[in-house]
């Protein structure tokens, strides 16, 4: 586990008297009760290089495959790299597992499951009485008071990221998507950590524009619908050069046939007349070849993120989408626990923390607003803003000024 740096807290000089007393909400759920519970700290080095969706797939599967006797029935949590943080003391040292783990999740008959190897090594005990002294102003903070944080941030962030698409400490959500151009989703989602706050996520459907998306397209996965039961994903290497009327493929009987005739028999499907005059048969790399298959029965993987450049207008929708009043903000950060799901948490719960559903209030000063002053032969030159804004008109500037961009 990574150490950030430290930081001494500067003490506050004093209170501030000036202005009227106001209560405010911030983007802040408090946390309502520590982990009662020494935490254990392991190391876990899995065999292959896997992206963190894919390692906290394999790390489901070793838990529920060695919950007993090996993991003492515990309810450990993993950050989809390397640390792995439990409430009970493992009964090992240091200890590797054979875990099978299919892709796709669907086993084949032809191709024999692939077995990663998982190493789990004990770290560190992690005691929370540090952090608790630190809270009471007791203690100045010190790398252990961090790597208590950052176990806490594991135990927030552990159940999102197994169930909502994730990117780095953030999570989203389809709840309250908003459709772009070129059939993209703009997702909102909430970072979790000691503040949740407001993000955006751009996943892609399949674009129907060949000629523009041919590049933006490449390296999308996609499943094919006509193959039921199997959810496997399949990378785009682009578009075939012939549309999909066009392509034609080689039958047992050695004879070429149309594709409509192959949909209409094999993908079970008729194509679409922009077929006629697109490029819209898409190729994708099985096992060192390439297929073509019509876009007809290509869907995309859900929670894709789309990492090109958006267009001008895409990125005008994403402004209005991620445009919000205080108001509307507010409502959107107060759903965010119900959709994290803390209070149903059961590894929060084995650990005995509790998060608040309610954002935290603090008591604030509205200071008064500052004069403006104007050229003196201005009207009325000093000027007391109200409710943030005042008139220009009649009034004067002290010196002008050209600006240029």
């Amino acid at each position: 586990m990574s150490t950030p740096q430290l930081t001494q807290f500067v003490k506050r000089p004093g209170v501030g008297r000036a202005g009227g007393p106001e209560n405010i909400r911030s983007n802040f759920f408090p946390i309502t009760g520590l982990p009662n519970k020494t935490i254990y700290h392991y190391d876990i080095s899995i065999s292959s290089d896997m992206p963190p969706a894919l390692n906290r797939r394999l790390f489901s599967e070793w838990v529920s495959a060695y919950k007993q006797p090996d993991l003492a029935g515990s309810n450990p949590v993993f950050d989809g790299r390397k640390n792995m943080i439990s409430s009970r003391e493992l009964p090992f040292e240091s200890r590797t597992f054979d875990v099978s783990l299919c892709e796709d999740g669907i086993p084949r008959p032809n191709r024999p499951i692939p077995v990663f190897k998982v190493k789990v090594k004990k770290v560190a005990v992690i005691q929370f009485k540090e952090l608790e002294r630190f809270l009471e102003g007791k203690a100045p903070v010190t790398p252990g008071f961090l790597t208590t944080i950052q176990s806490l941030d594991f135990l927030i962030r552990h159940k999102p990221a197994m169930l909502h698409a994730t990117i780095g400490g953030s999570f989203f959500t389809t709840d309250g998507s908003a459709t772009l151009q070129r059939s993209l989703e703009a997702w909102r989602g909430f970072y979790s950590s000691a503040r949740p706050t407001s993000d955006d996520l751009c996943r892609a459907n399949p674009p129907l524009n060949w000629v523009e998306v041919g590049r933006s397209i490449k390296h999308l996965r996609v499943i094919m619908t006509h193959r039921r039961g199997s959810p496997r994903g399949y990378p785009i290497t682009g578009l075939a050069r012939r549309s999909a009327f066009e392509t034609t493929f080689t039958m047992t009987n050695d004879n070429g046939q149309e594709q409509e005739n192959f949909c209409r028999r094999i993908f079970q499907t008729s194509l679409q007349p922009h077929s006629r005059q697109s490029h819209a048969a898409l190729c994708h790399r099985v096992v060192g070849r390439e297929q073509v298959v019509p876009i007809e029965v290509c869907k995309v993987l859900s929670g894709k993120r789309y990492t090109h450049k958006l267009s001008e207008i895409q990125m005008a929708d994403m402004i209005k989408f991620t445009s919000q009043n205080s108001t509307a903000r507010a409502n959107t950060l107060k759903s965010s626990p119900k959709m994290l799901n803390y209070r149903d948490n059961e590894y929060l719960k084995d650990v005995g923390m509790a998060i608040s559903e309610d954002m935290i209030q603090i008591p604030a000063r509205v200071l008064p607003a500052p004069t403006v002053c104007y050229r003196s032969d201005s009207q009325q030159p000093n000027i007391a803003p109200q409710d943030g804004k005042w008139n220009l008109k009649g009034r004067k500037f002290v010196q002008g000024v050209k600006l240029e961009s």
